[in-house]
């Protein structure tokens, strides 16, 4: 391979390039690893105030005039997960 991977599929991949390129090339990877960890996810329809802060926010259904409740967390599924990261391990590597 010359120079810098065009992806990184796998966790050896991540660290591949920890070990053989400047933290400039290798953070932006390792940090948006973090900033992709979560989402907004649907937690029902509410009847009422509901919540509304930093990770709570009320969707209104412009058709039906149902609102919903979503909660701002962390996604099973997301990239940092697949690949086998944990939030303690990115934070450790980006200090």
């Amino acid at each position: 391979m010359v120079g810098y991977p065009k992806y990184l599929n796998t966790k050896a991949d991540y660290e591949f390039v920890r070990a053989n390129f400047p933290k400039e090339k290798w953070e932006g990877a390792f940090q948006s690893l973090l900033d992709t960890r979560c989402n907004w996810f649907n937690h029902g329809e509410i009847n009422g105030e509901g919540i509304s802060d930093d990770t709570h926010k009320i969707v209104v259904d412009e058709e039906t005039g149902k609102k919903y409740q979503y909660v701002y967390e962390e996604n099973p599924n997301c990239r940092m997960n697949q690949i086998g990261y944990t939030v303690e391990e990115l934070n450790k590597i980006l200090s």
